[in-house]
């Protein structure tokens, strides 16, 4: 790893995707870690009806009692289909600027 002009170390792709990968597990690790927080927040989205209580729920949330029907779970897939397409496009597309940068420059590899 190099370090930066600030003396810390900068992060390498290897553990940039090591952390991509290991976020699914550490994130439900985390909210386990605090409970009150958690609770709080179910609160706040039952309240708010982004979520629905377990009873009316087609998915429940683990370790919340409440979840989301099938109108939130088709609002859910619809902003991670848009996500995943988004930031994939973005990737594709700073792909393409950088090997365009590379043939302006004269590295032909």
């Amino acid at each position: 790893m190099n370090d930066t002009q600030s003396g810390q170390k900068a992060l390498n792709d290897n553990d940039l995707l090591a952390l991509i990968f290991l976020s699914p597990f550490l994130l439900p690790f985390a909210l386990a870690l605090v409970p009150q927080w958690r609770d709080t927040a179910a609160t706040w989205l039952l309240d708010h009806q982004v979520l629905v209580t377990a009873a009316d729920a087609l998915w429940v949330l683990p370790g919340i009692d409440a979840g989301v029907d099938g109108r939130r779970l088709i609002i859910v897939t619809a902003v991670a289909v848009i996500l995943i397409a988004g930031s994939s496009t973005a990737v594709r597309a700073a792909y393409h600027r950088r090997a365009f940068r590379r043939l302006q420059s004269g590295d032909r590899q």
